[in-house]
């Protein structure tokens, strides 16, 4: 009985070991068994080296593309020669810069060997964004606009037709506009003025764009009227300025 099962055993055994082998055979005989792993491998593998790629194509979009407003800014700044003709400008570049309630300093890569002198005016390609508040050898510090205080005030003229209306910038607002103060109640319509500097009483030369008005309130001593001013020119995204040495004759 004993060798009976033995044999049983044996045969099965044999049988699964052909079953095995001709499975084995089949696959070996189908090319596109291979091709189907092989196929599914290779989409795996270019998937993931397409995944790792897509960060670096982002950057190198990304610095493209501040590399486009950084040549267009530049370009705007080397237009000035025409609408400040006037002046002598020695353009510049900006090493660093702190913004902030306590700080308001723009550092330039220009300084006294450049011919560079406290108060001259330093403008951007889109209007006035401060003055030169301390110098070196070689570098420059500007206080920007958003500095103004009681002790920092440029005078401005507000141009609207026919209309002429001279006040004094006086302050910056967190929202990024400046404060003109001094107006008569009068001259409550000057929405959509242009607001410019009046080169009175002041070291700052005339003519140069600060932004346009875009209403008018009440101050708060009540009597007289401030113009809310907004500037074309963002404080903190400045790389390419030019000095206004002086006015050529």
């Amino acid at each position: 009985m004993m060798r009976k099962r033995r044999k049983v055993r044996k045969i099965l055994l044999g049988l699964v070991l052909l079953l095995l082998l001709g499975v084995f055979w089949y696959a070996l005989s189908r090319r596109d068994f291979y091709t189907s792993i092989e196929s599914f491998a290779k989409d795996v593998f270019y998937y993931f080296l397409d995944f790792k790629s897509e960060p670096s194509n982002f950057l190198d979009f990304t610095l493209s593309d501040e590399k486009d407003k950084e040549i267009a800014e530049l370009q705007s700044l080397l237009e000035l020669d025409t609408s400040l003709s006037r002046f002598e400008l020695l353009y510049a570049t900006t090493i660093n810069r702190t913004v902030s309630p306590y700080s308001n300093i723009l550092t330039i890569d220009k300084g006294s060997d450049d011919g560079v002198l406290a108060d001259m005016a330093v403008v951007s390609a889109d209007g006035m964004i401060g003055t030169v508040s301390k110098v070196t050898k070689n570098y420059a510090e500007v206080s920007l606009l958003s500095a103004l205080s009681s002790s920092y005030q440029i005078p401005v003229v507000i141009t609207l037709g026919e209309k002429t209306i001279y006040a004094v910038l006086s302050d910056y607002l967190e929202d990024g506009t400046f404060v003109a103060s001094g107006l008569s109640v009068q001259d409550k319509d000057i929405v959509g003025g242009i607001v410019s500097t009046s080169g009175l009483g002041s070291f700052y030369p005339s003519g140069i764009y600060l932004g346009e008005v875009s209403k008018v309130q009440t101050s708060s001593d009540e009597i007289s009227l401030n113009a809310i001013v907004v500037p074309k020119v963002q404080l903190n995204q400045i790389r390419y300025v030019a000095i206004l040495r002086r006015e050529v004759e």
